[in-house]
């Protein structure tokens, strides 16, 4: 809807640079020599793991499919923040405003919506919730959201500044120090990525 609001038309014709960058690449060559090539200096996985569904379809495609994939990210982003939100006791109201944050503020604009490059965005909104709001729910909870934090990390560096966010919880001993471990961990692994390729990108 908010696509279709901002710009009617954009959904069938609107492809953005890297979105058809990177399913170019795996359409010429192959997925995994695309997965490791430079974008801009730094590593942008959940983009480029996303333009293989893309590749696979015919070229006049590429724009609608792009479209409805990053619809698809943004809309699951929105429901794990409700789930965050509602369990830390907020209400329905107040967790799913805040869910929508991403898609109606105007400032990150359509493309931040409309663009699997700009992934990085409601990853980033998703895991700075996650960590004040639901830091302990279990051994489940502890992996699934060290895997949102992995791929986090894997997409954009500044997710750097998380470690920050996990040190303050730790102090505050609202988190456990092994989860705490679990999580920084997660994060690290991807930042090293992201500096192994900062530093060999040409």
């Amino acid at each position: 809807v908010r696509l279709w609001l901002g710009n009617s038309q954009a959904i069938t014709q609107n492809l953005w640079a890297e979105d058809g960058l990177f399913p170019l690449c795996i359409h010429k060559s192959n997925f995994f020599p695309c997965m490791s090539d430079p974008f801009a200096g730094y590593f942008l996985f959940l983009p480029r793991l996303l333009a293989w569904p893309v590749s696979v379809l015919p070229w006049e495609q590429w724009a609608l499919a792009a479209n409805l994939i990053a619809a698809v990210v943004a809309g699951v982003v929105a429901a794990l923040i409700v789930v965050i939100l509602r369990g830390a006791g907020l209400s329905w109201y107040v967790a799913v405003v805040v869910a929508l944050l991403p898609v109606i503020t105007p400032m990150s604009g359509l493309e931040a919506i409309n663009a699997i490059g700009s992934s990085y965005m409601p990853l980033l909104f998703a895991s700075t919730l996650t960590l004040l709001f639901a830091p302990e729910r279990g051994r489940g909870w502890t992996v699934l959201v060290g895997a949102l934090l992995l791929v986090t990390s894997l997409t954009i560096p500044s997710s750097l500044v998380l470690l920050a966010v996990l040190a303050v919880q730790a102090s505050r001993r609202i988190l456990h120090r092994s989860t705490a471990a679990v999580w920084s961990g997660a994060l690290v692994v991807g930042l090293i990525m992201q500096a192994v390729v900062a530093f060999t990108a040409t």
